[in-house]
Formats: structure tokens, C-alpha cells, sequence
């Protein structure tokens, strides 16, 4: 009798642990809001031509150069295969890799702490982080409501994963392609962040963010005392990095260049609206042991 009961509480057991880590592999992606999302709450990083809405936004206009972006002109191929989008913000290059045929999965910070805000000690920078600090929260409520609001407007099937950019979790499985767009000069630890993306790639990586030109391996540390600590970018830009150092990076990663492209994307994150054109390069890197196969 005693040994029945030990066994029903036993088998109990086990099945409430097989549903907790049921609960726990479900619960690795976001759920849509549960309440409408309002646009005028939404900060659009990206323009977007949305369904019965039309255009929005106020940042990076990549409608009629997305495919340069992705590297799709480098040959980067997006149909029937599995993607990450890392740094997605408002989600326009996620939406467009799924346009292209592609499974995708969304990254983003897990909260607005892990924003990694240049830690100034100078008083003048001192005094200006509150101030910083609100903005930066606010920023980053309406980026993720923006993303959600186009996820739904586009009857998006693409799968969001909030967390720690530095330690991505096997869990997330494999990745055909991954996506990094103007996320590394944003990040104190790029090296750290590439590291953590290329673990979970099996083949091409596509990085695109602005490069000065030269053919030296170099980054540029951009925090300065003489910044303006007024200026919301003092706090957010971290680096500038050549192309032949992004190229060295994913060498050390394991992925061999395949090809590099530069080309200007409307911009008007920086003119209060104006049109204006930033130069970028988009670098493609292919898995060393995938170009044996």
C-alpha cells in the first residue's frame, strides 16, 4: 500500500516537472500584447508602409535598398531558410527577411536596462543622465510597441526572443542566416555580442552598419568628456569599426568573407525629418566548414 502511494506521488511529480518544462520551452518566445496598441505611442525606428495605415516612421528608410542591406545583392539567399534578426527594433529587416521566405526570429533586449548606456563619470554627464535615462526608457517602450503594431498590421509570423544579446541560449536552435544590422557600435561588447550570435549560425552571417573607409583592421572608441552631454548619441555610440575589422572578427569566429558592398540608405534619424543618406557597408561571411560541403 505504502509503496503504491510512494509510486502515485512519484508519477505525480514527474508529470508536474514535464509541465513545467513544457511551460518553460513555450514561454521562450513573446506573446503579443494582450490590449490594442495605439500608433501615437509607437516610435517607429524604421519606415514602413503598413495595410490600411500607410506610411510611418522617422528613422532608417530601407524600403528601396533593403535588399542591399540584407545582402541579398551579394548573393545572401533568404528563401526556406531559418533566420535571426539581431537588434530588430521596429522589425522592418525581420518582415522583409520573412517576405523573402524565410523563418524568423526577432531579438531584442529583454528590458530596458540592458541598454548599454555609456558610463560617464564627469559631473556635467553626471547631471544629464536622469534626463538621459527617461529618454532612453522611453525610446525603448515605443520601439517594442512599434514592432508589435507592424508585426500585427503585417499578419506577421515572426517569432520574438527578448534577452541578453551577450548570451544567447541554445535553446533558440540553429540559424541559417543571421542578420546584424547597426547593432555592434551600439554594444560595449560587440566582439562579445558577434560571439554570441555566431554560435548558433551554420552558415552566413550579414553584418551592415556604416565603416570608414581604410583597409586597417581598426575600431574607434567614440565616448568622449568632449561630447555633449546633452546629446542623446553620447550615451548610445560606442564604436566605429573598419570593415577589414568586422572581416577579422568573423575570422576569429570561424566565417570566411565572401564579399563586401557599400551603399548609402535614406536616413533622417539625425535631421529632424530631412532626408539624408548614410553610407554603409554590408559584409557577408560564410561558415568556413559550409563552403566545404
Amino acid at each position: 500500500m505504502f509503496k503504491e502511494k510512494f509510486k502515485a506521488l512519484l508519477n505525480k511529480a514527474r508529470a508536474q516537472n514535464g509541465a513545467s518544462q513544457a511551460v518553460q520551452s513555450t514561454s521562450l518566445y513573446a506573446e503579443p500584447p494582450n490590449e490594442p496598441i495605439e500608433i501615437d505611442s509607437c516610435e517607429f525606428y524604421h519606415h514602413f508602409n503598413l495595410p490600411k495605415i500607410g506610411e510611418v516612421g522617422q528613422g532608417w528608410d530601407l524600403r528601396e535598398t533593403v535588399n542591399e542591406y540584407l545582402g541579398v545583392t551579394l548573393g545572401v539567399e533568404y528563401q526556406g531558410k531559418r533566420a535571426l534578426d539581431l537588434g530588430t527594433a521596429s522589425g522592418f529587416l525581420s518582415f522583409a527577411m520573412e517576405k523573402q521566405g524565410s523563418e524568423v526570429v526577432s531579438y531584442d533586449m529583454a528590458s530596458q536596462a540592458q541598454w548599454n548606456i555609456v558610463p560617464y563619470q564627469e559631473p556635467r554627464f553626471q547631471q544629464a543622465l536622469p534626463k538621459i535615462t527617461q529618454q532612453t526608457a522611453l525610446s525603448y517602450q515605443g520601439i517594442r510597441r512599434s514592432y508589435w503594431f507592424a508585426h500585427h498590421a503585417l499578419s506577421s509570423s515572426a517569432k520574438v526572443f527578448y534577452g541578453d544579446v551577450y548570451h544567447l541560449p541554445d535553446a533558440l536552435g540553429r540559424f541559417d542566416v543571421v542578420m546584424v544590422g547597426m547593432i555592434l557600435p551600439h554594444l560595449r561588447d560587440p566582439f562579445q555580442a558577434l560571439y554570441s550570435a555566431s554560435r548558433l549560425c551554420d552558415d552566413t552571417i550579414v553584418v551592415t552598419q556604416q565603416c570608414p573607409l581604410g583597409e586597417q583592421p581598426y575600431g574607434l572608441f567614440l565616448p568622449s568628456v568632449q561630447n555633449s552631454p546633452d546629446n542623446f548619441e553620447s550615451y548610445h555610440a560606442w564604436w566605429v569599426f573598419s570593415e577589414q575589422c568586422i572581416i577579422n572578427m568573423l575570422a576569429v569566429l570561424g566565417f570566411v568573407h565572401v564579399g563586401t558592398k557599400r551603399v548609402s540608405h535614406k536616413c533622417s534619424a539625425r535631421t529632424r525629418g530631412q532626408d539624408t543618406y548614410e553610407e554603409c557597408s554590408t559584409i557577408v561571411a560564410k561558415r568556413r566548414s559550409s563552403l566545404r560541403t
